[in-house]
């Protein structure tokens, strides 16, 4: 289980107690364990599961950072979906080239900031690799 996995699953247990709602035997069980383990003197994050292991990253800072990532990317695929449309379509009769290529210069507001901090090969990239995102409509995740 992955320490994203597992601190799912505390924040789902967490949940169940506060709204009082009965927890499943193998969650309660679970959880009666790790605080016997750590009431033992053990690891609180290795009791839980929730100890990162080499490369993985906990924090709610970097869960952000990607988050905010993952929607830029959602974003940029939309728009490149909506500037390819037809004219006639309420597009900008744009080439997948020349639309990539009109975001992924540099901002004119900020002359040092990518217009969906994503380069012309990242775009590229994920126009290549994620053909569910061309939609010119999109919904973030929660």
């Amino acid at each position: 289980m992955s320490v994203d996995n597992a601190q799912q699953r505390l924040l789902n247990i967490a949940k169940s107690l506060s709204n009082s709602e009965a927890l499943l035997d193998e969650d309660r069980i679970f959880i009666s364990a790790a605080l016997i383990k750590i009431s033992q003197g053990g690891d609180a994050k290795t009791a839980l599961n929730v100890k990162a292991g080499k490369g993985e990253r906990t924090s709610k800072a970097y869960k952000d950072k990607v988050k905010i990532s993952e929607d830029m990317k959602i974003f940029a695929m939309s728009w490149i979906s909506a500037a390819t449309l037809p004219v006639s379509e309420g597009g900008l009769g744009l080439s997948n080239e020349a639309a990539v290529g009109c975001i992924g210069e540099l901002s004119i507001i900020d002359k040092d900031k990518k217009a969906f901090r994503l380069t012309e090969q990242s775009l590229l990239t994920y126009w290549t690799k994620h053909p569910e995102l061309r939609n010119v409509e999109f919904k973030l995740s929660d």
